[in-house]
C-alpha cells in the first residue's frame, strides 16, 4: 500500500532519494494493525482497491509525518485531505461500487519501505526500509 508518493520521474533523481530517505528516518510509529473490510474502484485511476477504517488514524498520522518531513527537506509534501489508505489489487475499466467484504483482510505492518515503482513495468525496487517501533 502507498502511504505517500515522492513524484513521478523517468529516472529517479538521487537528490529525491536522499531527501525521501531522510524523511523516512524521521517518521515514528508503533506497528499498525490494518483491517480492510471493503472493496471499490478508484474512478480516477481505474484501480480496484481494498480499504477500511482499521488502522486509519495511525496510517494517516504516518502519511502526515512523511509529508511534513519531505516538505521540510524541499520536496512536495503530497499530504492529502482525502487520504484513503488502500491496497491496489488490479487496474480495470469496470467500475465496482463500494462493497463490504464477507471477511476482512487484516495484518500488522511492522515496517515501511521506500520503493521505486517502475511505471508501466510492474517492477518495484526496495530502496530503504524502517521498522515501526513506536
Amino acid at each position: 500500500m502507498t502511504i505517500t508518493c515522492v513524484g513521478k520521474y523517468d529516472q529517479l533523481p538521487e537528490e529525491i532519494v536522499f531527501a525521501a530517505r531522510q524523511a523516512g528516518a524521521m517518521a515514528e510509529s508503533a506497528p499498525i494493525a490494518i483491517d480492510f473490510d471493503h472493496i471499490m474502484s478508484f474512478r480516477h485511476s481505474e484501480a480496484l482497491v481494498l480499504y477500511g477504517e482499521g488502522g486509519l488514524k495511525a496510517l494517516t498520522r504516518l502519511h502526515v509525518q512523511l509529508g511534513l518531513g519531505m516538505h521540510n527537506l524541499g520536496l512536495p509534501h503530497n499530504i492529502k485531505r482525502d487520504f484513503t489508505p488502500h491496497m491496489t489489487l488490479l487496474y480495470d475499466r469496470k467500475i465496482v461500487p463500494s462493497t463490504a467484504l464477507n471477511k476482512s483482510v487484516s495484518w500488522t505492518a511492522s515496517e515501511f519501505l521506500l520503493i521505486e515503482s517502475l511505471i508501466g513495468e510492474t517492477e518495484h525496487r526496495i530502496i530503504d526500509r524502517w521498522p515501526l517501533l513506536g
